[in-house]
């Protein structure tokens, strides 16, 4: 699919409606649409103040300063995409806005957003740079991981990241697909402060070999670690975070799992 034309008489574009369409050229609205109007083969509301969708082959874009929301999965599996420059008009990015996006290497996040949706960049395997405006007062970055401002919640790596990572003190919470296909991601020291790993947290970090958890984590989500490497080894420093690893549903075998005095 290469060209799409919106009749003036739709009133209402789902979501993913056309994701995946990665040779997508063409997407425009006839202008006598009364809810939606399209400009570079990006579709908004008429008042343009929400991004809806865009067509899968663009490959750089500046997002008018009138956007303040950019809608679930507007961007999602566009494949070529290389560059986005988002306005500081836009206070909200929503759930997998950005998701496959995996050329996307540099993404900065302006002062007024508020709102950040699951997975707003999940998946884009060439992300190496995320960060957050200082000014911003809900969110921060740092080493190209994203924090909420107090740095209690960790929210999303960017997928990019090489090596290994220790994670801060300040941290709590790593949230649901935080670290979720950071495929070159090695080893992951968490901190005693953390007590709860979300969802599908470490899922698909298939070069993750080492990880550290402390006797504070309470709480491991399911599939957390499913589909890491298969040689990775876990150390613990009780029983109950064994038997937290092993109840995640991520297929994790005792053998995996080293028990050592408290970390």
């Amino acid at each position: 699919l290469t060209r799409v034309v919106i009749p003036k008489s739709v009133t209402k574009i789902g979501l993913k409606a056309f994701a995946g369409c990665i040779n997508l050229t063409e997407l425009t609205i006839d202008s006598a649409n009364p809810i939606y109007c399209s400009e570079n083969n990006i579709i908004y509301t008429k008042d343009k103040k929400r991004l809806v969708t865009a067509a899968g082959s663009l490959k750089s874009i500046v997002i008018p300063d009138s956007v303040t929301k950019i809608d679930w999965s507007a961007f999602s599996c566009c494949t070529s995409l290389t560059n986005i420059v988002i306005p500081d008009s836009v206070t909200e990015i929503g759930w997998e806005a950005f998701i496959l996006c995996t050329a996307l290497t540099h993404v900065v996040i302006p002062a007024r957003v508020t709102e950040i949706g699951g997975r707003a960049f999940g998946s884009c395997a060439s992300l190496i740079d995320l960060t957050v405006d200082n000014a911003n007062t809900v969110y921060c970055s740092e080493n190209n991981i994203l924090y909420t401002k107090d740095k209690t919640t960790l929210i999303a790596a960017a997928a990019g990241l090489q090596g290994g990572i220790i994670i801060p003190d300040s941290v709590t919470e790593i949230i649901a697909d935080a670290f979720a296909d950071c495929c070159s991601l090695t080893s992951i020291a968490i901190p005693v402060s953390v007590t709860e790993i979300g969802n599908r947290a470490f899922s698909g970090c298939t070069g993750l070999t080492g990880i550290v958890i402390p006797d504070s984590v309470t709480e491991i989500g399911e599939d957390a670690f499913t589909d890491i490497n298969l040689d990775a080894h876990f150390i613990v420093s009780s029983e109950s975070v064994k038997n937290l690893l092993r109840d995640c549903g991520s297929g994790i075998r005792d053998e995996q799992i080293i028990v050592e005095q408290k970390l």
